[in-house]
């Protein structure tokens, strides 16, 4: 997905996010300046189907510049039900 079709699912989209939060995080440093941060993304909300809860298994790729931490790549994948 492109990043105006992520913006585009989200607000014009039927879901609605009640509650998320990050379990299992954990930091893979590779060097001083490269660490990956895998977890777990936990979404609630409802749609047009109820309510759901979505699981994502994630992958951020993070590298620190002159201005910071910054995320390079990211991952997600949607754990079947």
């Amino acid at each position: 997905m492109s990043r105006a079709d992520v913006i585009k699912s989200v607000a014009e989209g039927s879901d609605r996010v009640t509650s998320a939060h990050n379990e299992g995080m954990v930091v893979h440093e590779f060097a001083s300046n490269v660490a990956a941060v895998t977890g777990w993304l936990i979404v609630n909300g409802t749609g047009t189907s109820g309510k759901f809860t979505h699981r994502y298994r994630f992958t951020d790729t993070w590298v620190k510049g002159d201005h910071g931490w910054q995320i390079v790549a990211a991952q997600d994948y949607l754990l079947p039900k």
